[in-house]
């Protein structure tokens, strides 16, 4: 989603994870308004959609029946996010 900053991405996404390693499963809106009560700023089920489908993902699955996020992993919830490394060419 443009115009996010990155670390409130990053925030709706560690805040997700904690949560749903709690909760079985929740709506975007529940995820949105339980982040909102914590005191993140600017959250939306838009936004909660997006960061759990882009950065979150294979870190969560979908149902489409329920409208509902879960952990894909629940014992992956405590791994350290993933980063990204470049390689040099050997030469």
């Amino acid at each position: 989603m443009p115009n996010q900053p990155d670390t409130l991405r990053a925030d709706v996404l560690a805040h997700a994870t904690r949560l749903l390693a709690n909760v079985s499963r929740m709506t975007a809106r529940d995820i949105a308004a339980a982040l909102t009560k914590a005191g993140v700023v600017g959250v939306d089920k838009t936004l909660v959609n997006s960061v759990l489908t882009i950065e979150g993902k294979g870190r969560f699955s979908y149902d489409r029946t329920t409208y509902t996020y879960a952990l894909a992993n629940p014992d992956a919830s405590a791994a350290p996010a993933p980063t990204t490394h470049t390689e040099r060419a050997r030469g």
